[in-house]
C-alpha cells in the first residue's frame, strides 16, 4: 500500500512538470512573435506578404522638388526653403501606417519636424504628400483618410501634392517626392497701349474675380481639387511685381470671364486712373498645375486684350514675388 502511494506521488510531479515547461515554452514563442512591426511607434496589422514580420527598421528621407511646368515633364524646381510637408504612409495597397510632419530647413529636403526620422520594416509601401508652395504653413488636414478627402480650400494659396507608389523599402532609402500644383495661377501684364505718349509710372492696386469656395474638395489620392462652377461676388487682390499682377485661384469651370479692376499712375500724375476689364477664360477653364499669362494694354482711358499663353508656373515668395520675374 505505501508503495502504491510513492509510485502515485511520483506520477503527478512528473504530470506537473511536463506541464510546466509546456507553458513556458509557448510563453517564449508568443514573446519572440511580431507583426509587421515599424520602428516610428506604429504598426499595421495585415493577412499579405506585402510587408515581413522582420523586427529590423530602416530610415526613410524625402527629398522634394516641384513640376514647375504647365505640361508635366522632366522640369523641376526644389521646394522651397520653410515650408511644411504631411506624408501620409500606407502599407501598398493596404493599411495606413502613419502620418509625419516635414519642414524645409534647406530647400528641397524634408527634415522631420519632432527629429525622428520614419522607419519601416521591409516591404511595399505609399506615400502621399500635401504642401503649401507660396506660404510657411501646414497644409489642411486629410477629414477621412478612408476618402483622402481635404476640405476648407482657399484662394490665393498654393496647394501642393504628391503620390509615390509602390515604393520597395528593403534598407535605408532616400525617395524623391515631385509635388505638383492643385491650383491655377493668374498673370496679367499691363503695357502701354503707345510708349511714345503714355509711360506707366506704377500699378497701385489689382483685384480679380475669384472662384467660389464652397463645396471644393482635394483628393489626397489623386491630388486632384474639384473645379468651381462660379464666382464670389467679392474680388481678391492681386500681388504686384513690376508691371505684372498675379494670383493663385483654385481650378475653375466656366464659360464667362473674370473681372479685373485695377488702378495706375500714368505719365508723372498724382492720381491714379483706373481701369476695368474682362479677363478671358481659355477653353471655359483655367486648369491645376497651369500658369495663365495675359497681355493687355492701356491709354489714358480704355483698356485692350492683346495676347494669353499657358507658361511655366512662376514660384512666389512669402511676399508674392515671383521667384523667377518673368515667366518662360
Amino acid at each position: 500500500m505505501k508503495s502504491n502511494l510513492i509510485s502515485t506521488y511520483y506520477l503527478i510531479i512528473v504530470i506537473f512538470l511536463f506541464l510546466l515547461c509546456s507553458c513556458v515554452d509557448n510563453y517564449y514563442e508568443s514573446s519572440n512573435t511580431c507583426q509587421d512591426c515599424t520602428g516610428n511607434g506604429s504598426s499595421t496589422s495585415t493577412d499579405s506578404d506585402s510587408t515581413s514580420g522582420s523586427k529590423e527598421t530602416y530610415r526613410v528621407i524625402f527629398l522634394a522638388n516641384v513640376d514647375e511646368e504647365a505640361v508635366k515633364s522632366s522640369s523641376t524646381t526644389p521646394l522651397q526653403q520653410n515650408r511644411y510637408v504631411v506624408i501620409y504612409t500606407f502599407v501598398y495597397k493596404e493599411d495606413y501606417v502613419s502620418t509625419t510632419d516635414y519642414v524645409t530647413q534647406q530647400a528641397g529636403i524634408l527634415t522631420p519636424v519632432s527629429g525622428n526620422a520614419l522607419t519601416l520594416v521591409d516591404g511595399k509601401y505609399e506615400f502621399y504628400g500635401l504642401s503649401v508652395g507660396n506660404k510657411s504653413i501646414y497644409p489642411p488636414s486629410v477629414t477621412d483618410l478612408s476618402t483622402g478627402i481635404v476640405s476648407g480650400l482657399s484662394n490665393g494659396i498654393d496647394y501642393l501634392t504628391t503620390q509615390s507608389l509602390p515604393n520597395t523599402i528593403s534598407g535605408n532609402t532616400t525617395i524623391d517626392l515631385t509635388f505638383s500644383h492643385a491650383c491655377t495661377q493668374v498673370m496679367v501684364k499691363i503695357i502701354p497701349e503707345d510708349t511714345a505718349t503714355i509711360k506707366i509710372d506704377s500699378i497701385t492696386s489689382a483685384q480679380i474675380s475669384q472662384p467660389t469656395t464652397s463645396g471644393n474638395i482635394l483628393s489626397l489620392y489623386t491630388g486632384i481639387i474639384s473645379s468651381s462652377k462660379s464666382l464670389q461676388s467679392s474680388m481678391i487682390s492681386m500681388f504686384i511685381t513690376g508691371d505684372t499682377c498675379h494670383q493663385i485661384l483654385l481650378p475653375m469651370a466656366l464659360a464667362g470671364p473674370l473681372n479685373m479692376d485695377f488702378s495706375v499712375y500714368l505719365n508723372g500724375e498724382t492720381a491714379a486712373r483706373s481701369y476695368s476689364t474682362n479677363i478671358p477664360v481659355v477653353n471655359s477653364q483655367l486648369l491645376a498645375g497651369s500658369s495663365y499669362f495675359y497681355e493687355i494694354e492701356i491709354d489714358e482711358s480704355t483698356v485692350t486684350f492683346n495676347t494669353v499663353n499657358v507658361k511655366n508656373w512662376t514660384e512666389v515668395n512669402e511676399s508674392g514675388t515671383p521667384l523667377n520675374p518673368t515667366p518662360e
